[in-house]
């Protein structure tokens, strides 16, 4: 099989870069071990947050964002948006980086502030506040249906020819004389052009041309709160110093923990037997969680670099093969605008946002820029 563009893995970004090239008229094909939205995509929780320290994430969100408000002229799909608020509480070990963060917000024109502790207490119900000593929200933060933006970026491909080859699990790459081989489980492809976009299963793809990308799978767990709520609206708290994330919603809370996370493992089975430490840690902040009943809960993988941000662009001494992984968590809300950043390198348009900064060479040149605030 030929093509101009392949694309490994039919996630929301693989979706997404699929979706702007055929919309520029390339002929793309997309090959996914599974099914569209088979792995992270299919796990992820929909929130948009600019609450970040790095000032090039906060720049994508807000792109992105411009996106998701004319999705449903897009692709015909309403992507469900509303605004939701998201609480990230600092101790003083954390102070610095929030308070330069919401200053690289507001930088950037968004209506980020910082929260005195004792304004909480009003919004969190029995929130312990002692070692707090700021915290902060932005008005521009929200939330979306993943699995519609996925569904609108597969069907509005579909439309323009785009094949999605799913049970298509791509084993190695192959330098040719003028285009890059591709063997599947299915069949050969030959390509002009590769888009590595399989999130925590990048790296055995790269590795394959020889490139080692720094890309980890990082096992994350999160439990079913039935019934618990830790505000009257439903929103997201991150306590940055514990490293517990809450989500409010309707029938309950869902909470997880970064330390009961496993780095390098695809091992995505949940272990309830976790729940009782993530109760404990979670308890730190919200001590009447202690008698809440865990119900359930999910597991799924992040895709983490050693900066906690994507790898994006060109591979250097490698004609055609660009790298979209990475994302660290952030994949979903940052896919509208990165699709159509990697579909501009692949045209060579001027690109919507220069994303230099995050290419491979960073690690080797030790330039990284270090994301501090990961949910």
């Amino acid at each position: 099989m030929k093509t101009e563009v392949l694309i490994v893995g039919a996630g929301i970004i693989g979706l997404s870069v699929a979706y702007n090239l055929a919309e520029r008229g390339c002929k793309v094909a997309v090959a996914e071990k599974d099914f569209p939205g088979a792995g992270t995509t299919g796990k992820g929780g929909g929130g948009i947050r600019h609450q970040f320290s790095t000032e090039l994430n906060i720049k994508l969100t807000i792109e992105s964002l411009k996106i998701l408000r004319r999705f449903k002229d897009i692709a015909g799909y309403d992507p469900q948006l509303k605004q939701i608020s998201y609480y990230l509480l600092a101790t003083r070990d954390e102070e610095e980086i929030l308070t330069r963060s919401v200053q690289a917000q507001s930088k950037l024109g968004l209506h980020s502030i910082l929260i005195e502790p004792k304004e909480l207490k009003q919004i969190l119900q029995g929130i312990k506040i002692d070692d707090i000593v700021e915290a902060s929200t932005c008005e521009e933060d929200s939330w979306i249906n993943p699995y519609v933006i996925l569904q609108g970026y597969q069907d509005s491909s579909k439309r323009l020819g785009v094949k999605i080859l799913e049970q298509t699990e791509v084993h190695t790459l192959k330098v040719e004389k003028d285009h890059l081989r591709a063997a599947t489980t299915s069949e050969a492809i030959d390509a002009e052009y590769v888009v590595i976009a399989a999130g925590a299963y990048s790296a055995p793809v790269a590795r394959s041309l020889g490139v080692e990308l720094p890309i980890n799978p990082f096992k994350r767990q999160v439990f079913y709160v039935e019934g618990f709520r830790v505000a009257k609206r439903n929103c997201v708290l991150f306590d940055m110093h514990h490293k517990v994330a809450f989500v409010n919603r309707d029938e309950g809370a869902i909470v997880g923990v970064h330390d009961r996370s496993v780095l390098g493992s695809f091992d995505e089975t949940l272990n309830m037997e976790d729940a009782p430490y993530v109760k404990g840690v979670a308890a730190h902040r919200i001590p009447h969680i202690k008698e809440a009943e865990i119900t359930g809960g999910i597991a799924g993988l992040y895709e983490v670099t050693p900066d906690r941000n994507p790898i994006l662009g060109p591979i250097p001494n490698i004609k055609g093969l660009l790298i979209s992984a990475g994302f660290s968590g952030h994949g979903i809300m940052h896919a509208p605008i990165i699709g159509k950043i990697i579909a501009e390198m692949i045209l060579r348009d001027k690109p919507s946002i220069d994303v230099s900064q995050f290419n491979l060479n960073r690690f080797k040149e030790n330039q990284q820029i270090y994301e501090h605030i990961v949910i």
